[in-house]
């Protein structure tokens, strides 16, 4: 019973992560972040709830860059602080990026058309 639950959680994490993906690459589209400023952009947009795991987006920014969707920098502060790795979009990026557009377009499509059905119904 235990595995089951286990593997609905990844499948959940899994799912909602081919949410935010778009939302992603769309951000580092409008301009390259660190990790942090990303994921607080993130929240501020809606795109993910303030309580989310920053770890997941974090792994999620590790698997586009091996996908090669993404890539990365270290770059040093001016001042004290520490460095940061800054993510940019590659243009296998940017077309999974529109095509991403593309998918989230048809499925609102349907999402409408599946409300209105229900509203007629009930």
């Amino acid at each position: 019973m235990m595995s089951n639950q286990n593997e609905e959680d990844q499948s959940q994490k899994l799912s909602s992560w081919g949410l935010v993906q778009p939302a992603v690459l769309l951000l580092i589209m409008e301009k390259p972040r660190h990790g942090y400023a990303l994921l607080e952009e993130l929240k501020i947009r809606g795109f993910i709830p303030n309580s989310a795991d920053g770890g997941n987006v974090y792994r999620g920014l590790r698997r586009m860059e091996s996908e090669g969707k993404i890539s990365s920098r270290w770059i040093h502060s001016t001042g004290k602080g520490p460095r940061r790795r800054i993510y940019e979009i590659t243009p296998q990026g940017r077309d999974a990026l529109y095509e991403e557009a593309l998918n989230l377009a048809n499925r609102a499509k349907f999402i409408e058309l599946f409300l209105s059905e229900f509203k007629r119904i009930f």
